[in-house]
């Protein structure tokens, strides 16, 4: 059995434990309509992650195919930057079964008391059907139940039956009850599409209907919060975008609608405030690749002698670049305009500098101002640098500077702001012997730095978090 240490950055490392333990209660299945933006790892061609959550552990950039029996997580504190008398403030240990999915986690404080404790069963076809989660409450001595979730999948593997009894956090003098109730059901058709859904916790209900209109689909959607009540439906087209939506919400009325042209972009998005148009957006695309947007955002105030209507239209280029843009704004019933037009010099197709001069103009008021970015590149068109200088009262001074190896990869990124004489962030960036992957990579920013060293496999392997009030270091042990 090998066993392998890894220590883990992030912006807290308190909080991240925090995280961590509850990504291994509550992850996913890639096919469980309760979590829509869920994309299993499989979408990500090349990247395999030996088990469930281990994923955070990893440089997205890298991959690997080893599984873990265990996984050990230690969180330490310490006084000073040289974590001599560091002290183990909790440690959590997860366990995986044969097929890499997690069977137990259990988090045990500095007294080697256990004070979360979570344990997962699954059908013979991976699907999880249950989760227990036992943790200490309020301080007090003993573990008490916190969770129970029970699953129900059909033979095709669609989710039919969430249920999750938990404790009640928003207990209060008129609700006693210690636990809730939380339960999700879902109907399919015989394509497994869904066809309803039915949401419940406590007083707050939402159910939704799915039918087919033509070659459109149509959601309904009911939603009782305590004892509002919100409706509405969507139309989703056959391309998979949304041509219209409509809701009901506190007395207002909210409708959008949307087209689009033959190679399915969006010409037009229109909103609807109880009836009267508050808001549109419209794009014209030209022959040359450029296009033209157009927004205006309108008043739907009743009896407003000046309304607050604005109309902006903006100019891209067949690169996306923005050419010109023009905002004409209501103040106390007279117009300003705002012009905005870049100038840009090129050499090879890059972008050496864009000079925007915007002009604001209106009743017995001018202003003028130039915000200057210039870019610098290396021979191999790398950029090295980019500068941005301006006056006014939109100006934005900074400036970033890039280094890189001989292979291309980055190795250092200082950000500068209007004081320019230091950098505010520092990044820097160690390669290994193929002078491609990351062994180090270092950041600082004011009194805070931070720095990350990684295993051959692409595992963070070392990680040390030094600030002006805590310092913190995680360490993981991988148990093969």
């Amino acid at each position: 059995m090998g066993i392998m240490l890894c220590l883990r950055r992030i912006v807290s490392p308190a909080i991240f434990a925090l995280m961590f333990f509850a990504c291994i209660t509550g992850n996913a299945q890639h096919n469980n309509p309760l979590y829509s933006d869920y994309k299993p790892y499989a979408s990500n061609p090349g990247v395999y992650f030996g088990n469930d959550c281990t994923s955070l552990f990893y440089d997205t950039t890298g991959h690997s195919k080893i599984r873990f029996k265990a996984v050990v997580l230690k969180l330490y504190t310490a006084t000073d930057s040289t974590f001599i008398n560091k002290k183990l403030a909790s440690k959590t240990t997860v366990t995986f079964d044969k097929k890499g999915k997690k069977e137990l986690a259990i988090r045990i404080d500095s007294s080697a008391r256990i004070v979360d404790s979570v344990r997962d069963i699954y059908d013979a076809k991976g699907n999880k059907i249950r989760e227990t989660e036992y943790s200490v409450v309020n301080s007090m001595e003993w573990l008490q139940l916190v969770s129970d979730e029970v699953i129900n999948w059909d033979s095709k593997g669609n989710l039919l039956l969430d249920s999750v009894v938990k404790r009640n956090d928003e207990m209060s003098e008129t609700n006693m009850k210690e636990y809730k109730t939380i339960l999700s059901k879902f109907t399919y058709d015989d394509s497994n599409n869904i066809k309803s859904s039915v949401y419940i916790d406590g007083d707050d209900t939402s159910t939704m209907k799915y039918w087919k209109d033509g070659m459109n689909t149509v959601i309904e959607q009911k939603t009782h919060v305590g004892k509002t009540l919100s409706s509405g439906y969507e139309r989703i087209n056959a391309a998979g975008n949304e041509t219209e939506s409509y809701r009901i919400s506190g007395g207002d009325t909210i409708l959008l609608k949307s087209t689009y042209n033959s190679l399915n972009r969006i010409t037009e998005a229109d909103q609807y405030l109880n009836g009267r148009l508050a808001h549109m957006i419209s794009t014209d695309y030209q022959k040359d690749g450029g296009y033209i947007e157009t927004e205006q955002e309108i008043s739907n105030e009743n009896g407003v002698s000046c309304p607050n209507n604005t109309k902006t239209v903006t100019t891209f280029n067949k690169d996306s670049l923005e050419i010109s843009k023009v905002a004409v704004e209501e103040n106390e019933g007279r117009p300003i305009t705002t012009k905005t037009i870049h100038y840009y010099l090129f050499n090879n197709k890059q972008i050496l500098t864009d000079s925007a001069v915007t002009t604001k103009f209106g009743y017995l008021y001018s202003a003028t101002s130039i915000q200057l970015t210039s870019h610098k590149y290396d021979a191999k068109g790398r950029i090295l640098e980019t500068a941005k200088m301006g006056g006014g009262e939109t100006a934005d001074n900074s400036k970033e500077t890039l280094r890189y190896n001989k292979a291309g990869n980055l190795l250092e990124e200082d950000t500068y702001g209007s004081c320019m004489d230091k950098a505010y962030m520092a990044e820097k960036f160690m390669y290994g012997a193929d002078g491609k992957r990351v062994i180090e990579h270092s950041t600082e920013q004011g009194d805070t730095k931070t720095i990350i060293f990684f295993g051959e496999d692409t595992r963070y392997a070392e990680e040390v978090d030094v600030t002006p009030v805590n310092n913190f270091e995680l360490l993981y042990e991988y148990v093969k």
